[in-house]
């Protein structure tokens, strides 16, 4: 570096903007310098000076794309570089669950990202928290409390039936004419999650709902400029921009509408208490957690709580309406598929409602809910950090370092998934096609200590929406010509493109009856 300096000074008296370059590139070459790779760290593709492999990505399904081929020319385990920071990529079967496993707690951290930063600025809750303390409180809790409210219990059953007829009705009202369905099957999946925390549905015309909603697609569509992913520090930049500003506010809006909402419950509480009561009955989450608070106030307060109620929102609605309007797209662009699902649930269930006593005797269908969420890979790219020093793939992986784990490479590896891209049902079915196969690789709510919270409940509700819509409406395109895109839209999850269908009732079969 010294004989580069002493070159430069020496050919020329640079000016004011010439001299600024010099500074900003000497600096940005020290820093580099102090990001190169740890000694036994992961090899990878050769990088730019700087941005390091950030132009070579593309954008939401090319990224992961991307990530899986260099998987194969590197390895299961290898590094990429963004901007001055040198992470790692996880790709396939063996090596993903030997990292959610059995080195669950090595990478059972959440890196720094733009998008978690803005959303929840002190890692506080469930979703994007550090592993800490805290981390085990908050996640212990809502667990407990959500299964005795019968959390992925047949408990919740008809609940969860009454949000699928209430979708029902909302499909049938457009009278077989086109219609996106992505905004009924999200009001009526965070319905559920309302009914645990606020202990009420709402109606789809309500207007305090419908600004709950606006806020948490605010929150969940937003992606950070590329640039502004490798070079954090750039976000001050573009802290003006109306799209950063409109996420900025939704974010504000949404925990100012959770602290009303713990207030009013905070009212009810000690309302019920004064009845005579030592203990005030708990009548949902947020009730559960106020008591809580009174005995653990240091790890249980109303800033936690707004956050968790922001993951569970998040996590616990938004996967699930995203994974049935992939099935509705699916559907309406392989009739035949559609036909055989219909056809089994007529013999099984015939004019009767589905219930989660009749899965097990569902097996094609069944079949065909498994093949539409690997296909359609709600979570591509799950990130995590190393929460301590640890080995992967005969690499070292330094604590802190982050961690992408290419889930997408699990669901469409070709030994594992032959013709990954085919949609094939069967895959998940024995030779004779009378049993469910639960393969080891087929992972959509992930595994390990980070394993969705909600996998159970968001079983019985894709299992329950699916059979019913499809026992009720043939999904067809309004142009029969068209050809659907399957190309995903990434942001906080992986959701289709835009897209409108139509729902056609199967009046013959009395579904309305």
């Amino acid at each position: 570096m010294g004989w580069l300096l002493s070159a430069v000074a020496s050919t020329f008296t640079p000016s004011w903007t010439t001299s600024a370059l010099i500074v900003i590139v000497v600096a940005a070459a020290l820093v580099a310098r102090r990001h190169q790779k740890p000694k036994g760290f992961p090899p990878g593709p050769p990088g730019l000076p700087i941005v390091g492999n950030v132009f070579a990505f593309g954008t939401n399904d090319a990224f992961a794309e991307t990530l899986m081929q260099w998987g194969k020319d590197y390895g299961p385990v290898y590094s990429v570089r963004i901007g001055f920071s040198n992470d790692v990529v996880v790709c396939g079967a063996d090596m993903i669950k030997t990292l959610l496993v059995k080195k669950g707690l090595d990478f059972a951290d959440k890196p720094h990202l733009i998008e978690a930063d803005l959303y929840n600025k002190g890692r506080r809750g469930i979703f994007v928290s550090h592993c800490r303390e805290g981390w085990e409180h908050q996640r212990r809790f809502a667990h407990t409390t959500l299964r005795g409210m019968g959390f992925g219990k047949v408990v919740l059953e008809p609940v969860i039936r009454e949000e699928v007829q209430d979708t029902i009705k909302q499909f049938k009202s457009f009278a077989g004419q086109p219609f996106d369905p992505r905004e009924s099957l999200a009001t009526n999946s965070s319905n559920i999650i309302c009914r645990l925390t606020f202990g009420r549905r709402f109606e789809h015309n309500d207007p305090e709902f419908h600004q709950l909603l606006t806020y948490l697609r605010g929150i969940m569509g937003f992606r950070a400029e590329g640039e502004v992913m490798v070079f954090p520090f750039l976000r001050h930049l573009y802290a003006q921009k109306t799209r950063w500003r409109t996420r900025l506010a939704s974010n504000r809006n949404m925990f100012k509408y959770f602290g009303a909402k713990i207030d009013e419950h905070r009212v009810g509480l000690c309302e019920r208490t004064r009845t005579g009561s030592e203990e005030p009955d708990v009548l949902d989450f947020i009730d559960a957690y106020l008591v809580q608070a009174r005995a653990d106030p240091v790890n249980f307060n109303d800033e936690e709580l707004k956050v968790v109620l922001s993951d569970l929102f998040i996590a616990g609605s938004d996967t699930v309406s995203t994974t049935i309007s992939w099935a509705i797209l699916y559907m309406a662009a392989y009739p035949d598929i559609q036909k055989s699902v219909y056809e089994e649930i007529t013999q099984v269930v015939g004019e009767e409602s589905v219930c989660l006593s009749h899965r097990g005797a569902l097996p094609y269908s069944e079949a065909t809910l498994m093949e539409l969420q690997r296909l359609a890979s709600v979570v591509p790219i799950n990130p995590r950090a190393a929460f301590t020093d640890s080995e992967l793939g005969g690499y070292h992986i330094p604590r802190g370092t982050r961690v992408w784990i290419n889930m997408w490479s699990l669901f469409r590896d070709p030994v594992e998934w032959p013709q990954p891209h085919r949609f094939d049902p069967t895959r998940f079915l024995n030779k004779d096609g009378s049993k469910v196969i639960h393969r080891d690789s087929f992972l959509p709510f992930s595994a390990g200590r980070r394993v969705c919270m909600g996998e159970q409940l968001a079983k019985m509700e894709l299992f329950l929406f699916f059979m019913s819509i499809m026992q009720h409406f043939e999904f067809v395109f309004p142009d029969p010509q068209s050809k659907p895109s399957f190309l995903g839209v990434v942001g906080l999850n992986r959701q289709p493109e835009p897209f409108l269908v139509k729902a056609i009732p199967r009046m013959e079969q009395g579904a309305y009856q």
